[in-house]
């Protein structure tokens, strides 16, 4: 079977499992404004300094169809979200898409600077088994690997303030602008997935080295950099390609903690201020906005990671 078939095959399947994800996100979403307490409507008077009187409030809530059955809400707001209107803020009453937009670049370069250290501490720490392996460097650096995977993440900024802010007086301990700025956050929220990962391509490594495949090219003579870069690495790092993937999509869903307390103005800190406020509206917007970017960055490391291992094309051409 050729390579397009499978492909289509692989590729239609997983899209119905993301948008079922996706919906059932949406449920959980959408859910948010019927189970938390307190009235939309009379929210959103108080913020206009109006007084929530009954009658005022009985208008509103038929205009923004809060009086009909809860599956038609569903349904309406499920219509709107699909031609990407995401309402508007019961706050301020600028739309939750521009509130959104305007706050994603801060959240983008804090995961993408958090995903580069990912990848590269990663592959660094497996291979430490290569060149280490079972000695000094490679036997200290597991336990430092387990305690950043169990440290939480406000504990581990912290410690990083601690050090490197008060203690060394090296970079500033929160704000935005400059790179800086990013060095505190990025480290609080890349560490602990770079050291789980590099526990995980660490085993890989080792299994990989006791393959008769690279015993043969170490019996041919070949250089240990040329057995490295051509038949080590790339059987490694296969495998791990769908990690750094989902690592992509829970780096944004692990910017809240970090923003906070690093005051970074991204989507995780719209996020708190949000639940804070009672803005339903830019809640699910930014929920369903992590979810897709969670979803998506693990379908396109999928997708990636079986184009480039023929042994799991072939698995896939028999589904």
């Amino acid at each position: 079977m050729s390579g397009a078939p499978w492909l289509s095959v692989w590729l239609a399947r997983r899209l119905g499992a993301v948008l079922l994800v996706l919906w059932g996100v949406s449920l959980v979403a959408f859910s948010l404004q019927i189970i938390c307490p307190g009235d939309p409507a009379e929210l959103i008077l108080r913020t206009r300094y109006e007084t929530p009187a009954p009658k005022k409030m009985a208008q509103l809530r038929r205009s923004m169809g809060l009086d009909r059955p809860a599956h038609e809400q569903y349904l309406a707001w499920l219509g709107r979200v699909l031609c990407l209107d995401l309402g508007r803020s019961y706050r301020t009453g600028e739309p939750v898409a521009a509130q959104i937009a305007a706050r994603l670049p801060a959240t983008l370069e804090l995961a993408l600077a958090s995903f580069a250290l990912v990848v590269a501490l990663s592959t660094l720490l497996g291979l430490c088994a290569v060149w280490r392996g079972g000695r000094w460097l490679d036997r200290l650096l597991q336990p430092i690997s387990l305690g950043l995977v169990s440290l939480p993440s406000y504990w581990l900024a912290l410690l990083l303030i601690a050090l490197f802010a008060l203690g060394l007086g090296w970079l500033p301990v929160a704000g935005f602008g400059g790179p800086a700025t990013l060095v505190l956050p990025a480290l609080t929220l890349g560490l602990g997935a770079a050291a789980m990962q590099g526990r995980v391509l660490r085993v890989k490594v080792l299994e990989v080295m006791g393959q008769d495949y690279l015993r043969f090219a170490m019996a041919k003579g070949l250089s240990p950099g040329r057995i490295l870069l051509r038949h080590l690495l790339p059987n490694a790092l296969v495998p791990m390609i769908t990690l750094w993937g989902m690592s992509l999509g829970s780096l944004l869903g692990g910017v809240v903690v970090v923003e906070t307390i690093f005051a970074w103005p991204g989507l995780g800190r719209l996020l708190v201020e949000s639940l804070l406020g009672r803005d339903l509206p830019l809640v699910q917007g930014v929920v369903l906005l992590m979810a897709l970017a969670f979803v998506l960055s693990s379908l396109a490391a999928d997708l990636l990671q079986r184009l480039l291992d023929p042994r799991l094309s072939a698995e896939g051409s028999g589904v």
